[in-house]
Parts: structure tokens; sequence; C-alpha cells
């Protein structure tokens, strides 16, 4: 099969393809071959329909030099004769962090039984610029998200089932690379949220009252005609709330199930509008049937909650909303080019009355088989569901740090996924294909790329070591040495690059251009002090070797834990293949490391610093000391005295030089894993005193109505009112309530 795309190309391109292709039939009129496949790649994404019917979209993200193909079965949708293949292609022509963007192109091929081609892309597939899909969307939704998209219905036409006006020949591409079937199974696209009418009421444009606008509007506003886009101008709207029965002359309770349209009207206002909830945190492709009496705009925003009496559509310069042009009577649309997620969808229409038949999510889901697990206790098993939830709408192509604001896949983030993971799906493929995908951004340092799959320089050290040990549990999970054969010589870069950096007072941070020293979201541990710009928050620059011009190195023990912890796992993993050398080096390595761990020793208090810094200890975290624990990098008479302080952090009063403090920096979600594990593994909590600790940490997340677990403590207040309420590196309740108490299994 050719690659193909559009003669001009340009970003945030949408581009239709249309082919035809026969399913030989037999004397009786029925199919000669009994099934038909379809394999299709393309750049950025794909959408495809057969005869006029939804068959498949969803590209795996991948590498020009990894490029990956989809495989789908479309018999179902094939009949004797003559058939239609549509395809809609999306070329984004931006890096992302999820996204490494490559060259325009989609190609693909159709398969019979008996492995016979049937069509094909090539010189006379037929190809045109989408009509509904607009070509000159030019906002983002999030950095790590890309572009968003606009849509108008009032140009769509049936080039799905027939040829239609604007085709013509394609322009075929010169692309020469191997291409890999998908390595996970592809994501089920087949149910609608339950979703229900949340408030309505009427809308004011904003345009009046620009300076009121949350956020970054003025930075954002299209500089020839300086108007809002979709989120600004829904998040700055004034809002009138109405009663339902005042706007639709009906009971509430007798429409929400979409089993008949729902007529609203407004007397004043520019427009309606209409909060849509889905009952439940959902990821998956919006959904939308209305009617209006004349052409109009309609506004999509989606989000997690409604803190703001509305959806929070724009954020900090984040946009998470689109624009409908809407058609004179009924409109259908589904989304199936940009997968959004939340709980709750917000509709701006630019009408006095319109007709709703339906607002909702079609869910995208990977395809988990999950092991119900039931525990006696309501609390626990709400904690537990909502941990399981969190994990699996965090992932679908691959492992999502969180399904709304950046679908990105993390070295950190991805390692607790698995881990949490194993216990509640048994399932090994999706964490080998994440591990490979994050291999695959090695950059030339041994270090990898912040997420995967990006062309981004901007690296987090730490998170290379987390990637040996998601690597080293996957091994310990389901043992596949074809895969271990695979990925040890990126774990060996990985290991020479800290190798380098190994004093005799622990690991040197990374401070060259693009790396972020990254721990978690506390004080202290966020990397603040060195960002990408090579210089610390004094803007002293740092020489090559991490230094300081007037200063020494600092020295960061999170990182030798790290460090150490990953050596004796790796060096496991280097002996099942019979790698003796490599093995005895990585030992000798993490020997070196525990050494290093006594130069952060605070004897005055019996706690360990964080950092070194000229000399001088600094910085007492609940991070550092659970992971000293957990790998057994202290003296064992040291494990119980960190431990103490672990569980009783408030009466931790003194600093590194004996100075009364205000108590341990503790820990976030995402590292509380590692104290929970230090804390029994030590023997200073019970399981029992562990879960009541996570029933008051999570009891109170599920009980104020979320059905996810959130990012931090501070839930959407946190990082400028962006926090995510779904995030998978806080599902630390499956692990442990799996691990130690190990409910029943139905």
């Amino acid at each position: 099969m050719k690659w193909i795309w559009a003669k001009e190309e340009h970003q945030n391109q949408y581009v239709e393809f249309a082919a035809e292709f026969r399913a030989e039939e037999t004397s009786e009129g029925t199919k000669a071959c009994e099934t038909y496949r379809l394999r299709i790649s393309a750049d950025t994404d794909y959408a495809v329909w057969i005869n006029g019917t939804f068959a498949g979209n969803g590209q795996y993200g991948d590498y020009p030099y990894y490029k990956v193909y989809d495989e789908i079965d479309i018999t179902r949708f094939t009949v004797p004769g003559s058939n239609r293949i549509a395809i809609l292609g999306w070329h984004m022509g931006l890096d992302t962090s999820m996204h490494y963007s490559k060259e325009a192109g989609l190609a693909f091929c159709i398969l019979n039984g008996e492995g016979r081609t049937v069509a094909e892309s090539d010189e006379t597939t037929l190809c045109r610029n989408s009509r509904a899909y607009r070509q000159d969307i030019s906002y983002l939704i999030t950095p790590q998200l890309g572009y968003a998209w606009g849509y108008d219905c009032t140009k769509e036409d049936n080039w799905k089932r027939k040829d239609e006006p604007g085709f013509g020949a394609p322009a075929v591409k010169e692309i020469e690379q191997e291409l890999h079937a998908r390595p996970i199974p592809k994501c089920r696209v087949e149910r609608m949220a339950d979703s229900v009418i949340y408030a309505q009421g009427i809308y004011r444009n904003p345009d009046e009252c620009r300076k009121n606008t949350v956020g970054a509007a003025e930075r954002i506003l299209d500089p020839a005609e300086r108007i809002l886009n979709p989120a600004e101008r829904m998040q700055a709207a004034w809002l009138q709330t109405k009663r339902f029965g005042e706007m639709t002359k009906l009971a509430k309770k007798k429409v929400q199930d979409w089993s008949s349209p729902v007529p609203f009207t407004a007397q004043d206002g520019d427009g309606i509008y209409v909060v849509i909830d889905l009952n439940e945190e959902s990821a998956g492709y919006p959904v939308i049937e209305l009617e209006v009496p004349e052409e109009c705009n309609l506004y999509l925003a989606y989000g997690e909650q409604v803190t703001d009496l509305r959806v929070r559509a724009e954020v900090g310069g984040r946009n998470f909303a689109f624009e409908i042009r809407l058609k004179k009577g009924m409109n259908r649309f589904t989304g199936y080019m940009r997968r959004i997620a939340g709980r709750y969808l917000m509709l701006f229409v630019e009408s006095r009355s319109m007709t709703l038949h339906r607002a909702t999510l079609l869910h995208c889901e990977y395809p988990f088989t999950v092991k119900e697990t039931h525990f006696n206790d309501r609390l626990l098993q709400k904690i537990y569901d909502a941990g399981v939830r969190t994990l699996r709408l965090c992932a679908h192509e691959h492992y999502e740090d969180c399904p709304w604001r950046e679908q990105a896949l993390y070295g950190m983030d991805s390692r607790n996924q698995m881990l949490f993971g194993y216990s509640v799906f048994g399932e090994y493929e999706l964490p080998r294909a994440g591990i490979r995908l994050l291999a695959y951004s090695q950059k030339e340092n041994g270090l990898l790329a912040i997420c995967a799959p990006t062309k981004g320089t901007t690296v987090i050290p730490s998170f290379s070591l987390y990637w040996i040990l998601a690597l080293c549990e996957n091994a310990e999970a389901d043992y596949q040495a074809d895969f271990a054969v695979e990925m040890l010589p990126y774990a060996e870069r990985i290991r020479e690059a800290y190798a380098n950096r190994l004093t005799g007072e622990g690991i040197m941070r990374f401070v060259e251009q693009g790396q972020w020293n990254f721990h978690e979201w506390v004080d202290g541990l966020d990397g603040d002090d060195v960002f990408e710009k090579g210089e610390n928050k004094r803007g002293v620059p740092w020489n090559a070797a991490g230094q300081e011009a007037n200063g020494e190195a600092t020295k960061d023990l999170i990182s030798t834990a790290l460090f150490y912890l990953a050596m004796k796992k790796l060096a496991w993993l280097e002996g099942t293949q019979g790698k003796e050398a490599e093995a005895a080096r990585c030992e000798e390595l993490a020997k070196k490391a525990k050494e290093a761990a006594k130069a952060y020793y605070c004897p005055e208090n019996g706690l360990y610093a964080t950092f070194r810094k000229n000399g001088e200890k600094v910085g007492i975290h609940g991070y550092t000391l659970s992971l000293l624990v957990c790998a057994g990098i202290v003296p064992e008479e040291h494990k119980k005295v960190l431990a103490q302080a672990l569980k009783n952090p408030k009466e931790v009063s003194f600093d590194n030089r004996g100075i009364l403090t205000d108590g341990l920096i503790e820990q976030s979600y995402a590292t509380l894993q590692w104290k929970y594990d230090a804390l029994l593994e030590s023997g200073v909590s019970s399981v029992e005193e562990i879960v009541e600790e996570i029933c008051e940490t999570f009891g109170r997340v599920v009980l104020d109505g979320l059905t996810t677990l959130p990012e931090t403590e501070f839930r959407e207040d946190d990082f400028g009112e962006g926090g995510s309420l779904c995030h998978a590196w806080s599902a630390v309740p499956c692990y442990i309530f799996n691990r130690y108490l190990g409910g029943e299994e139905k």
C-alpha cells in the first residue's frame, strides 16, 4: 500500500479519502470470502466508514522509525458486490507530549480471507480536504494535546456513501518505512454514557466584557480579528440559570433517558446553555443530536467539575471547548477524531429555541478484563472501585497520566499504573507496549524523553529509573525472555548515564539544558530550581558537569536510592539472560550507591536529608525516607526511626541542624505506594492502620461524589485551578488492598 495525502499540506489538516472495492459474490448472491480485513496507518489519526457505517478509529502512537498499522475486521460492514470505504484522516503537524509529528500521510489496504488485496491506497484513491472539519483552527487545547477542532454541519454531504463534488487524485508520497503490527488490542467504541441534563439557562456573549475573561485570553486572541476562542467565550459569558420546567414545559424526571426530545425555549439572552452530567468520569467521543430553527453556532465544552457553576472551559491558557456550526433542522455529530474526558458537557446554542435529542459521550475503552474483587466494607469498596475506574480511564492507545488534560505517557506515572494494575487486570501486553514506546524515546545522553511518543527535548531524569523498575516488575509479573532481550540495551544505557553521575556523596543532579529534576509535587521536589534554562532560580549558570559556577554540584538522595533499587532489580533481570558481567556491574553500582547514602545521615535527629548542596544537608522529605526503607539502603537500626517519622510526620520537629521546624515534608499521592510499603514492611504500622489512613485520605474523595481519584489532595484547585480529578498515579488503594487485604474474587 502506498502513502497518500492531499496535494497541499498544512498543520491541523483534515482530509477525506474514498475508494470502491468488491466483495465477490457466489451464484447464490452471498459473499464468496467470509472475512475482510482493513490494514491502515496514518499521521496523526483516522476514522473509517464502510458503506456509511463507522468501522473504527484510533491510530496507535508511534515514531517515524516505528510506524504502526492497525488491522480491523470489517466483514460485518461489507455486502456482496460493490462496497465503499471512506476515511477521514487528520494531520496535526505539531510535536506535543503525546505525538511525534511525522510527514502527513495515510496508507491502507483491504485483504480478503484468502489474503488477496481487494483495495489499497494509491493514485486512484479519491481525495479532498474535508469540507465539514474546519481547516483554519490554530488554537491549542493544551500544549500536551495540541490543536483543537471546529466543525460545520452546513457543509456536510454524503461522501461516506457515494461520490460527491471536490474529490480528485491524491499526492502519492515517497515514504519507505517498515510497518509494524499494533502491539495491543484496539479500544472498544460501543457504549454511550448514561447522561442526564444537570442545569440549563440563558447566556450573554462576552464580547463587551473581554477584560473579565479568565486566563490568558488576550494572549490567545486571534491577532487579525481579536475574537475569543470557544473556551474563552464560554468561560467569560454571563449566565442566568432557569428552571427546567420553565424552559421546556416538561417534567424533568420523565425525560432523563433521551427516549423523547427535549425542547428548550428562551425569551431573552443570546442563546441557551445546557449542562450535561455523564454521572461518572468518562472518556470517549462527543455525541450531539439536536434541532435548531436556523443556522447558528454551538459551543461545546467538557470538564471534570462545575466548581465555577459552569464547566470550566478555559483555565490558564488551556482550552477545553470546540465550535460546531449547526444547520437548520436536525444535526447529528460524533467527534471520532478527538477523544475527550470529564464528567460534564456544556452546550451553548446561539438560538432562543432548540430541541435536544441527545448529548453524551461514546465511551472509548481499552478491553481490560477486570477481576471483580469485593470487600466486606462499603467505603473500602467505593475507594477500590474508584481506583479501578481511574486505571481504566487512563489507558487507551497507551497509558495516560490523565485522560482530560494531557493523555501523556510518563515514565513514573505509567510505572504506577502498571504495578497497581497487575492485580486488577492481570494484563501484561499494554505495560510492555508502554515500556517499548518510552524506550524508543531514548536520548543521546541515555535518558528517556519526558513522554512518549514525543520529539520533545525535555527530560525528567528520575523517570528513566522508574522505567527500569517498570521493566523489571513486568518481568517479575509475567516474564518474557524476548522482551527482556529487546529492552536490556536501553536499560544499560540508562545505567551508564547514572553511573557517570555517581559520586561518593550520591548522584549529581542532571542540570544541563532540558533536564527537569522533578520528583513529586511537594516543596523542594518539584525541580523548580533547575528547568530547561541551565541555571537555577538565582540565575547562576551550571557547567556541563552539573556544578554551579561558584559552588559544588548538588547531590540527590532520591535519585541515589532509586538508582540503587533499579540496579538491584536490573542485576536480577540481567541474570535471567545469563549476562553475568552485566549483572555484576549493576551490583557494583548498587553497592556504591548504598555507601553514598551515608553522606545524607543527620545524627542530630536520626533522619536523612534529601540533598547535599555546597556541603550542607538540605530538606527532610517523606518520599526520601520511604525510598530508603523500601530499598534497604540504610542500616536496619535506622529503618524504624525513619518509618516512625513517616507514621507521625507532624511530630518530626528538627531540621538537619537540629533546629525546630514545622515537621516532615509529606508525600503526595504520586509516591504513597513507597510510604505504605515502608510502614508495613518495617512493622511500624499494621495493615489495619494503613487501611484506616487510606480511608481518611481517599474516603473524602469518594464521599464527595468523585468516581475517580484526583491528581493531588487539592483536586481541581491545584496547578492554577487545572488539577485533574482522574490521575492514574493515585490508584494506590488498588495496590494496597489487593496486596495486603486480598479481597474476595467473584
